[in-house]
Parts: C-alpha cells; sequence; structure tokens
C-alpha cells in the first residue's frame, strides 16, 4: 500500500538542471555502515555513494570562515552549540535512560539530571525535548545569543543536520546515543546516484512484484502488479481477537 502515486515514501528525489542529475528531497545517507541492512542492500542493488568525512565550511554575514574542515574555530557561537549539544547528550544518557552511565557524574551534572528529572519517569513515555535539555544544561538558546543567526547555523548542524528535526521537535531521551552508530560502524554514505535512494525500495519490491525496467537511460522500475495499490491510506485498523 502506498499513499502518494510512487513507491519510496521518505525515500524521494527529482530530476535537477539539464546535466541529467537527482537531487534527493528525503533520505540521503545511510548512517552506520558495517552490518547495515540498508548498506548491504545498497551493495546488493548498485547503488552509489561516498564515504563522508562531514567537513563544513561555515561563513557570517561578512562571508568570512568561521567553522572550517570539521574543526571549530575560536567562535563563541560555535563552541556554545558545542558545548550545548555534548552537555545535553550527557544528560540524556545519565538522566533521561533507565540504564546508569559507565562515568560517575560530576556534582553540576547530577544537579542539572535532579532538575531535570523533577517529575520525570524514564520508565514510562515522559520525554523532554532536545532544546530543552540543552537550554538547561548550558543555557544555549540561539535567538538570546549575541550572534543569533550564526548561533543557529553551527546549532543546525549538530542537531538538525543529523535528525532532521529542529532541537524543540526531536527528543531529548531517544536523540542520544544514535542507534545506526552503536548497532553498526561510525561511518556514513552520502547517496550519489542518479537512480535515487528510493531505488533500494523498489528493488526490493520488484523481487515479488510483477514488474518491468523501462526502456530509456534512467533505469526505472515499472510496476504492473494489481496488489500494489497506489494513492491509497490506511485509515482504520481491526485487530481480530
Amino acid at each position: 500500500v502506498e499513499a502518494s502515486d510512487r513507491i519510496g515514501g521518505r525515500m524521494y528525489e527529482v530530476p535537477f538542471g539539464s546535466g541529467n542529475y537527482t537531487i534527493e528531497l528525503g533520505a540521503q545517507f545511510i548512517d552506520g555502515v558495517e552490518g547495515n541492512p540498508a548498506y548491504i542492500a545498497a551493495q546488493k542493488y548498485g547503488l552509489g555513494g561516498v564515504y563522508q568525512s562531514f567537513s563544513f565550511r561555515v561563513y557570517d554575514k561578512d562571508g568570512q570562515f568561521r567553522r572550517r574542515e570539521g574543526l571549530l574555530l575560536e567562535d563563541t557561537s560555535c563552541r556554545a552549540a558545542d558545548d550545548a549539544y555534548l552537555m545535553a547528550s550527557v544528560l540524556s544518557e545519565s538522566c533521561l535512560h533507565l540504564s546508569t552511565a559507565d562515568e560517575p557524574l560530576s556534582w553540576r551534572e547530577q544537579m542539572l539530571c535532579d532538575e531535570i528529572k523533577n517529575g520525570f519517569d524514564p520508565s514510562d513515555i515522559d520525554d523532554v525535548s532536545f532544546e530543552n535539555l540543552q537550554r538547561n544544561a548550558t543555557g544555549f538558546y540561539p535567538p538570546s545569543a549575541n550572534e543569533p543567526s550564526l548561533a543557529a547555523t553551527c546549532s543546525w548542524i549538530y542537531n538538525d543536520f543529523g535528525l532532521g528535526e529542529e532541537p524543540r521537535f526531536t527528543s531529548g531521551k531517544h536523540s542520544v546515543p544514535m542507534t545506526a552508530y552503536d548497532d553498526f560502524s561510525d561511518d556514513d554514505i552520502f547517496v550519489v546516484d542518479k537512480k535515487g535512494f528510493s531505488w533500494l525500495v523498489k528493488s526490493q519490491a520488484a523481487e515479488f512484484l510483477n514488474s518491468s525496467k523501462s526502456d530509456d537511460h534512467t533505469e526505472e522500475i515499472i510496476f504492473v502488479d494489481e496488489r500494489l495499490q497506489m494513492n491509497t491510506k490506511v485509515l482504520h485498523v481491526q485487530w481480530d481477537p
């Protein structure tokens, strides 16, 4: 069942420019490589990608480098974003999870934990946003920074880029640690293939649905199977006793 007129869900690519390029509007990375079923599928179905070192260049309003080649320069806003993310990560793992941290907390960390956990039950569905964790940890909040736009950019690098949402929407309890890196290797593949990331889903579907490949250079998979219901949404699920 597919809600739209295409297969792929959040894997969604579109053609770009006149050079037959493809731009990914949805999924872009395979996070965690060795042992990751997504990476194994990419190898099996011939989806191209490149390893990433995540070196960024951030410019200020005057066009000057403020962050380069993955290393924080002497910049208050970026260092504040870095400190906030790292400290919030410590609080997430040490305060909000049922499991305890390997290292004992400092008195300041314990004080912050006690404040955050006031009325919080880690065994329940209670949660706080990652933004609240960062504000509690270091007071970091881009709108109130000396350079709000730069602080927001650096915060985007640490939060939005990896998790796909602003920290005010992401879970303080479940964002850290990133399970892909815990379950698999600490590597990332950036998908760069004209076929698009959704090629993985289409290729897998073609193994059990009737399909054919287009005659043009795109190698697009065309599905001709009545079992595949496009533009269809599941609005109600009833469980049999």
